[in-house]
């Protein structure tokens, strides 16, 4: 009934932990690829908005926290690897971390993979690569600075490529 909420599973009322629930589509034979699965909202008509998507980890009592959302993939080598974590407390993302430090953490596993670790490709012209929103200010005490100043010891510099050419970006101890 599609205007009726259902329940598909078990629902324990005692202290019991129950079992995981697994919707499993079919393994693949000698000449096919593993079975797909779909979770498919429904359609809309007129201005009205398709159906959502949405993913609940489990809750807690008050003094646990809530679960992950953990998404997983399969390498070369067809190991199990986690791909992205959803961490619920934090509300951060971790892409091949379970464990972010921020609201976008993002680990290069591979030594060897000789690739960068983010790619940001801007296809409209007239555009922006990359806005900064921050506390702007001529002093370093600010997230972003107006100084012009160049006198401050360097202490390093980025490696970026631009339009895959390989260039740097100094980097100044202090804005002034």
């Amino acid at each position: 009934n599609g205007s009726t909420s259902q329940t598909i599973g078990s629902i324990l009322t005692s202290v019991i932990a129950p079992a995981p629930l697994t919707i499993k589509s079919a393994n693949a034979n000698a000449s096919n690829k593993g079975g797909d699965l779909y979770l498919k909202a429904g359609n809309s008509q007129g201005v009205n908005a398709g159906g959502e998507v949405e993913f609940y980890a489990g809750s807690h009592d008050g003094t646990g926290s809530s679960g992950n959302h953990t998404f997983w993939g399969y390498n070369s080598a067809a190991s199990a690897q986690k791909i992205m974590t959803l961490v619920g407390a934090s509300k951060y993302v971790g892409i091949g971390t379970d464990t972010p430090s921020g609201p976008l953490h993002i680990k290069q596993t591979s030594t060897t993979a000789n690739i960068p670790v983010v790619t940001i490709e801007q296809l409209d012209t007239d555009e922006s690569l990359v806005n900064f929103v921050g506390t702007s200010g001529a002093a370093s005490a600010n997230s972003i600075s107006s100084s012009t100043a160049s006198a401050a010891s360097k202490t390093g510099a980025i490696k970026v490529k631009i339009n895959g050419v390989e260039a740097w970006i100094r980097l100044y101890a202090t804005a002034e």
